[in-house]
C-alpha cells in the first residue's frame, strides 16, 4: 500500500522501545494509516510488529532494521530487511 492509495505513512523510530511501540499503536489505530517500525534488533522488531498489529487491528504495518547511530552508508545496508512487510 502506498500513500497514493489514500493512506498516510508514518515512520516510527525507536519502535522497539515502550514509547515507540505506544506511538506506533496509536498511529496504526487511526483510519487510513500505514506504519513502518524502525528498529535495530530483529527479534524485538518482530515482537513489536505482532503486538502493534494485534492491538491496532491494522495489517498495514511493517518493520525495517536500521541503526541510525551507524555511520555506514545506507547504500551498504542490506536491502529488504523486515519480515511482515506490506506490499
Amino acid at each position: 500500500m502506498s500513500a497514493s492509495a489514500g493512506r498516510r505513512v508514518a515512520l516510527v523510530t525507536g519502535a522497539s522501545g515502550a514509547i515507540g511501540e505506544a506511538i506506533a499503536t496509536g498511529i496504526a489505530s487511526a483510519p487510513h494509516h500505514e506504519v513502518v517500525l524502525l528498529c535495530r534488533d530483529e527479534r524485538r522488531a518482530r515482537e513489536r510488529l505482532r503486538r502493534v498489529r494485534e492491538r491496532s487491528a491494522n495489517d498495514a504495518i511493517r518493520y525495517e532494521l536500521a541503526d541510525l547511530s551507524s555511520r555506514r552508508p545506507a547504500s551498504r545496508r542490506s536491502p529488504g530487511a523486515g519480515e511482515g512487510r506490506c506490499t
